[in-house]
């Protein structure tokens, strides 16, 4: 599997800017809920690598998407990576030679680039590289302050190319067309309303 980032047809991941696993988890749990709710297929499955055990809600919540169990061990997490990029390149590759369209998926990792080992980030190029064909949603959580911390070649690039979600409420955001800053307030899930909401997704299936 490849560790080189590609434009092609890449479908951008997700990064929730966090300040801390507080503010951050109940904006990725908003938006696993949205994606589950835009994909409302049976055989639709989520992965989640939880190293700071942070999403123990929504883990909670979503157990009848969960057919593999969460991980919280780094070393199970290079495992469970390895194997969801091989599994995205043989969907990927069945696409093309088979015309075999492969069920949704949606892959959360918590802590992102700083939880997991330099080594793993070449899979997760990969699984971005291969999100589209292989119908890949993928969600990171973490700090990406890069004027104070010195990231990876590769993982500041992965992180040039997700889509940021500020989950601190009245951050500023630069319009790219107008060019004007406008306020940003992020979508939170959490308690009752978390499993509310699940039931009702897992219900529609």
């Amino acid at each position: 599997v490849g560790s080189e980032m590609c434009i092609r047809d890449r479908r951008r991941p997700v990064w929730v800017d966090e300040e801390s696993p507080e503010s951050g988890s109940p904006v990725a749990s908003s938006v696993v809920m949205r994606l589950l709710a835009a994909q409302p297929e049976p055989d639709l499955t989520v992965d989640i690598v939880d190293i700071g055990r942070q999403l123990r809600p929504l883990c909670s919540a979503l157990g009848g998407y969960l057919r593999r169990p969460v991980v919280t061990d780094p070393t199970e997490a290079v495992d469970r990576l390895r194997q969801l990029a091989s599994a995205a390149d043989l969907a990927a590759l069945r696409l093309r030679s088979e015309g075999t369209v492969p069920p949704p998926g949606i892959i959360v990792i918590t802590n992102f680039g700083f939880a997991l080992p330099e080594s793993v980030l070449g899979e997760v190029a990969a699984l971005i590289n291969l999100a589209a064909e292989a119908r890949l949603s993928l969600v990171f959580t973490g700090e990406s302050d890069w004027q104070r911390l010195a990231p990876a070649p590769l993982l500041r690039e992965i992180s040039e190319v997700a889509l940021p979600v500020p989950a601190a409420a009245g951050a500023r955001i630069l319009d790219p067309w107008t060019r004007r800053p406008w306020e940003f307030r992020p979508d939170a899930l959490g308690g009752a309303q978390l499993d509310q909401v699940a039931r009702a997704l897992f219900a529609a299936r």
